[in-house]
């Protein structure tokens, strides 16, 4: 078990009095918290804004969210989330992501809010992911010493909460209906005039992959009159991580010296899918983080898939759309659903220790229990796949892969359930396991130490993984 050397000089100046205790290194605090049996009143979350007037770290617990709009206009600023990267640089000596809540050991103004006042005791990671710090909450606010306590979240709702506000509405157990209920999500849905079709280019390539006798010149000659497409592809084969020393000067070089037919079939119906959707670019869930989401995920999903035993009959080009397009229903999303898409992507920036799913619950009204995991993006992005009839196992991934799924296409699910788990570690994703579940591997037949030799691979080739999903942004 280990403190940060810059808490622990803190702590021991302050003279504080806590409990170090063991963890089981989970990543990600909302799992952490859950397998030591935490409440999650009872957990310390940091959360680090800034703006023109400098760095404020605001401490709230795990269950609640950083209201932004009601921080700055209590204390008159205009606050912004920091950048996670820029967030890791200041707190330096501590593992990426855990961020203890104590502001003063790292030369940081300290904000808390009120949701901290009914624990008697909290929790806080000490910059490590192998212990917690316990420590009575009064003597958390001596030691932290905030320069303001108030009121700046709301609560996320549980999902037993959410079952009240349906059954027992006019009863004393009612909370706020949320802004959009089931039934409006679903009307929304079934608004095709608002939904863009299928865009002609993609009809026309997907026609060509599933027809045996189609050539490299039709799908050159198709590609080359979306300019942009071309031009994406053309970028895409210069990357270094194909490593081609020739010069790419057509799209049918790109196909046959580079890429190969199926892998630029892909990328030309995931580049005219994105260019659909017209979404900002920064935030979490932009466009920009949208596309190094799924470039990550495909390449991963596809070295995954080359490597299973043939029986399994799992195609890596297949799984490589795949994760190009499982994430899909974010940008359905952001679509139909603008101004929530706008506070789902500011909480999701301002509340980094809460799930993408948990956020769209609470902003969406999506229900409960199973149905938590049904609506929101991933339920969106299936069923945008199956309304422009794309194969069925697209459809499937994008809407199971935050489910435990059992059927026909159940190892690209898992393939790219694994791919999120990986790219946690880097904070590409917004999944918070740390450890791949045995009996995924089982299913797909492989062990840990073949996933971790992939993904060592993969972001060793981090830049030119970055300059891929750079393509499909500039082309969006």
């Amino acid at each position: 078990m280990s403190i940060a050397p810059r808490l622990q000089h803190y702590l021991d100046s302050h003279h504080a009095r806590y409990e170090l205790l063991e963890r089981n290194r989970e990543r990600g605090l909302e799992v952490a918290a859950k397998a030591s049996g935490f409440p999650f009143e009872k957990v310390a979350r940091a959360t680090i804004l800034e703006d023109e007037k400098g760095l404020v770290l605001a401490v709230t617990h795990l269950g609640a969210l950083i209201d932004i709009n009601r921080l700055n206009e209590y204390m008159e600023r205009n606050f912004k989330p920091l950048a996670g990267s820029l967030i890791d640089r200041i707190f330096h000596d501590c593992a990426p992501g855990c961020h203890p809540p104590v502001g003063g050991a790292y030369r940081l103004e300290v904000i808390v809010d009120q949701s901290l006042d009914e624990a008697d005791v909290l929790y806080f990671e000490p910059g490590s992911i192998d212990a917690w710090i316990k420590m009575p909450k009064d003597e958390f606010l001596r030691v932290i010493n905030p320069s303001s306590t108030f009121r700046c979240s709301s609560p996320i709702p549980k999902s037993e909460d959410v079952c009240l506000q349906q059954s027992n509405a006019g009863g004393k157990n009612k909370i706020p209906k949320p802004s959009i209920t089931d039934e409006e999500i679903t009307a929304r849905l079934r608004q095709v005039h608002r939904l863009p079709a299928m865009p002609n280019i993609a009809v026309s390539v997907l026609k060509l992959v599933n027809d045996p006798d189609a050539t490299v010149e039709q799908l050159s000659r198709l590609i080359e009159k979306d300019p942009s497409i071309a031009a994406q592809v053309i970028r895409y084969a210069q990357s270094p991580y194909y490593g081609y020393r020739g010069k790419v000067d057509s799209i049918q070089t790109a196909i046959v010296r580079v890429l190969g037919f199926e892998l630029v079939s892909h990328i030309a119906i995931s580049v005219s899918l994105g260019q659909q959707f017209n979404l900002p670019n920064t935030g979490p869930i932009g466009l920009a983080n949208y596309w190094k989401h799924a470039v990550y995920s495909a390449t991963l999903a596809q070295s995954i898939a080359s490597h299973l035993d043939p029986g399994h009959k799992v195609l890596p080009g297949l799984a490589y759309l795949c994760g190009l397009l499982h994430n899909f229903g974010i940008l359905v999303l952001g679509h139909l659903f603008q101004p929530e898409f706008y506070l789902l992507n500011k909480l999701a920036a301002t509340n980094p220790g809460c799930s993408i799913v948990d956020i769209e619950a609470r902003l969406l009204g999506l229900g409960s229990g199973e149905n938590l995991m049904r609506l929101g993006h991933a339920y969106m992005g299936g069923w945008l796949m199956r309304y422009w009839q794309m194969p069925d196992v697209l459809a499937v991934v994008a809407e199971k892969h935050h489910q435990d799924y059992q059927g026909d296409h159940q190892l690209y699910v898992r393939i790219i359930q694994v791919v999120n788990i990986v790219l946690a570690r880097k904070a590409i994703s917004d999944v918070a396991k740390d450890d791949i579940p045995v009996a995924w591997l089982e299913e797909l037949g492989c062990d840990a130490s073949l996933i971790n030799g992939l993904a060592e691979r993969l972001f060793e080739n981090e830049d030119a993984l970055d300059g891929m999903a750079g393509c499909f942004l500039r082309a969006s």
